[in-house]
């Protein structure tokens, strides 16, 4: 039984696939996470690199896509940081807590994130920020006298627990119970700290990628008695399975933080000089992903995360089926296709350019379109006319990765002015085969200083458009593999 479809589709788009195996959790204290040695790199050298890296977890409220745009609370602060700082953000996802929390001592990422408990039992090596919200743990478990939630996923009789479980009222009443956890859950101590207290009390373990989200609607089913999360996210489930009971706090409240190394003194001064600075900022964020109930659920309603099988847009047979024509991943594709239509294959832009991947009339008739609104025909021949520009570029263009921006350069702006960029850049000694010394000369074609020099050939170029055109492509293919299987 669920409340909303919308706010369904947004829970199982977070949820993760169900594990191969579901095992019995050790009692571990947080304390005892090996973590390692840290790495020694801070502030200085992320604004070098031009990179921000950061650990966040795919779930309802850490970084999911909607409408094809990355979202997520602490996504949308992470990238305000950054912003602060000049610096992209480079998101890495990372499921399991003491994965994401080593990824930082290691120097994998600058900060780990994704529901962190700020931990004073990590200060040897790892700091953490000012907290971004106060969290509650509750236990969450099935109302009795309502009927389960049918998801659609089979499982034997033997394996529904909820039928079988006793209604808790009040914490000690876990003695003797059984809750489930992720195998390095944060909240395995307020377990822990309630059984020195009362008895025993029996923690099963599941795998790291399975998220609270999945979790909770294994209580909302019945395929487990129930689980601990804390109650603003668990409050976010009631929304859409209505036979949760989200009502027992355990333990006491967690600051929610982010992690950073403790000898990236600077950068973790930064950022909470940054976290106060836009607390406003902050709470604003945070009201949208918690607290505006009918907001969320308006957020969910054409997410095309909607299956067991995420899917990017109705058009993916097509992208899988052409894209290795050109040895492409079919999810570049995609990311080129919205870039171009927003999946709309009837499109037609200003300058004349038509269908999915926008085939200017003159390039649809060379590579032989006959209908450039049929989906299928024009990605065929913009595949086409990419493989094209393959053929032109590949042997100059050694680097597969490089080749790849400069195509995408050429099918915007056009191969003649791509080149010109190139020859400018070898007449002042810059790199012709890099895309980031060819890119500043492609923005200088808009200058008459430079697309009226002696080796440009090709004349006036809106060359910031092609700069952004390829940034934003394989900025949304990045995010299309963090969430898309290939």
């Amino acid at each position: 039984m669920y409340k909303n479809i919308a706010a369904l589709l947004l829970f199982t788009a977070c949820a993760a696939p169900e594990p191969a195996t579901v095992a019995t959790v050790t009692d571990e204290p947080t304390a005892q996470l090996q973590l390692g040695i840290p790495v020694q790199t801070d502030l200085a050298d992320i604004q070098k690199r031009g990179v921000l890296s950061v650990a966040l977890t795919t779930d309802s409220t850490g970084y999911f896509l909607y409408r094809n745009q990355p979202m997520g609370f602490e996504y949308d602060v992470l990238t305000a940081f950054a912003d602060s700082l000049d610096v992209a953000l480079n998101v890495h996802v990372i499921h399991g807590r003491e994965d994401r929390l080593s990824s930082v001592m290691r120097g994998a990422v600058d900060i780990a994130a994704g529901r962190l408990a700020a931990d004073p039992a990590l200060s040897n090596g790892l700091s953490f920020s000012e907290p971004l919200y106060a969290a509650q743990p509750v236990i969450v478990q099935a109302n009795p006298d309502l009927p389960l939630f049918d998801d659609g996923v089979e499982f034997a009789e033997s394996e529904s627990f909820a039928m079988y479980a006793q209604a808790l009222n009040q914490p000690a009443d876990l003695v003797g119970e059984t809750v489930w956890l992720q195998n390095d859950s944060q909240w395995v101590s307020a377990v822990n700290e309630l059984e020195s207290e009362h008895g025993d009390i029996e923690i099963r373990g599941v795998q790291e990628e399975v998220s609270t989200e999945t979790l909770l609607r294994w209580v909302a089913t019945g395929r487990i008695e129930r689980t601990i999360a804390s109650r603003r996210v668990a409050e976010i489930g009631e929304q859409v399975y209505d036979n949760l009971v989200v009502s027992v706090p355990v333990g006491r409240q967690a600051d929610i933080a982010f992690a950073v190394r403790t000898p990236a003194t600077q950068l973790g001064t930064a950022l909470d000089a940054w976290l106060l600075a836009n607390a406003e900022l902050v709470d604003q964020l945070h009201h949208r992903y918690f607290d505006d109930r009918d907001a969320s659920l308006r957020r969910t309603d054409d997410s095309p995360f909607d299956g067991p099988i995420a899917r990017v847009s109705d058009y993916d047979d097509l992208f899988r089926a052409f894209a290795p024509q050109m040895g492409w991943d079919w999810r570049l594709l995609a990311a080129q296709a919205f870039q171009e239509s927003t999946f709309n294959p009837t499109a037609q832009s200003w300058s004349g350019a038509q269908g999915l991947l926008q085939l200017m009339p003159a390039t649809a008739r060379e590579v032989g379109v006959h209908d450039a609104m049929d989906p299928s025909d024009n990605t065929r021949g913009a595949v086409a006319y990419l493989m094209w520009l393959e053929e032109q570029l590949i042997a100059d263009i050694p680097d597969s990765h490089e080749r790849v921006k400069f195509i995408l350069a050429s099918y915007n702006a056009g191969l003649g002015h791509v080149q010109d960029a190139q020859r400018l850049a070898v007449a002042h000694g810059d790199n012709p085969l890099a895309w980031d010394d060819v890119q500043v000369w492609m923005e200088r074609l808009e200058d008459p200083e430079w697309f009226e020099h002696s080796s440009v050939e090709h004349g006036y170029c809106r060359g910031s458009e092609p700069v952004d055109y390829v940034s934003r492509i394989l900025t949304r293919y990045e995010h299309y593999q963090q969430f898309v299987s290939a």
